[in-house]
């Protein structure tokens, strides 16, 4: 989390790419593995990483 991706490049004399996109973390993502969903704490966010359909795959409701 030091680096941009450029920057590493730098350090690894490599040429720069086009889109150097700062890196964010979410901390931790836990995986329920009776039923295949998973949980963002910072976000309060559930979801099922099989089924990523429409706009925001994100429930909030549900928390299993």
């Amino acid at each position: 989390g030091l680096y941009s991706i450029n920057e590493g490049r730098r350090v690894l004399d490599r040429p720069n790419i086009r889109d150097d996109y700062f890196m964010w973390n979410l901390g931790k993502v836990y995986y329920n593995p009776e039923n295949g969903r998973m949980f963002v704490p910072n976000t309060n966010a559930t979801f099922d990483p099989e089924n990523m359909e429409g706009d925001n795959p994100l429930n909030k409701s549900d928390k299993n």
